[in-house]
């Protein structure tokens, strides 16, 4: 190795410890806003809780969603439901998640393969699991690359850290490498 080659290795050493700093961080202030929203609407008998002014789960065990003065506002239908974010809620129903609007009106369909999706999108995308490799939908709900990850983050500044066989890099929105995973 050369000097130059050493120099190279240490400065994107650095940009990636930097990025995953900036993930960390943002990802805590996106977890402090919600504990925020949370407090302000607190638990009511047959809630879960209050999001965005919605509120989950009726006390037969189906979900649904209520607003504060406890109107319905969807139908309790679904096996589960998760909170709203920036207008859209994932709910789960007949072995199949979904993405729905605030009229109940479903947005994305999800395929039918997937084991897991993360209920919010954040900067545009969600990640989603299919038989255990994960990767990213957008909201449109098309994959940004095939599901080959054992684990990815939240996109920030128009890249994703993604880990592949215990190494980490780094994919942009249309799924390309921006850094093959080969670090750590």
């Amino acid at each position: 190795d050369t000097a130059d080659e050493r120099g190279k290795m240490k400065k994107t050493t650095k940009f990636l410890l930097l990025m995953i700093f900036i993930s960390i961080i943002l990802q805590q202030s996106i977890y402090s806003e919600e504990t925020k929203q949370r407090q302000l609407f607190p638990v009511v008998k047959c809630g879960r809780w209050f999001d965005q002014g919605y509120g989950t789960r009726n006390c037969d065990g189906n979900f649904g969603f209520i607003n504060k003065e406890g109107k319905v506002l969807i139908p309790f239908k679904y096996e589960h439901a998760w909170s709203f974010f920036n207008g859209l809620a994932l709910v789960y129903e007949g072995k199949k998640y979904m993405f729905i609007d605030e009229t109940d009106k479903v947005v994305i369909n999800i395929d039918s393969g997937c084991d897991w999706v993360d209920y919010k999108f954040v900067n545009g995308f969600a990640s989603i699991s299919i038989k255990g490799k994960r990767t990213f939908i957008n909201t449109k709900g098309e994959y940004v690359c095939e599901p080959q990850f054992l684990n990815v983050f939240d996109f920030n500044d128009g890249l994703a850290l993604v880990e592949k066989a215990g190494k980490y890099g780094f994919i942009d929105e249309k799924g390309s490498y921006i850094f093959v995973p080969k670090y750590w």
